[in-house]
């Protein structure tokens, strides 16, 4: 995946890893359209390979737990 700034004048291509996440509950023909799967996080695939996903994964369900208590 290419990002660019807008505001600066060089561009670069930056490596992106992306998770996505699907809700079981949905049939399984649902979970085949492109809406019914959703982004998750973006990490920057070398900190992926340094930190690996389940490192991401554990900051996400930390977050979630804090929007279940709210």
């Amino acid at each position: 995946m290419e990002t660019i700034n807008p505001l600066e004048s060089k561009t670069e291509i930056h490596k992106l890893g992306a998770l996505y996440f699907v809700i079981k509950n949905f049939p399984t023909a649902a979970n085949s359209y492109l809406h019914n799967i959703h982004l998750l996080a973006l990490a920057i695939a070398e900190e992926l390979k340094k930190y690996t996903a389940e490192a991401v994964m554990c900051h996400i369900v930390a977050e979630l737990k804090d929007l279940h208590d709210v």
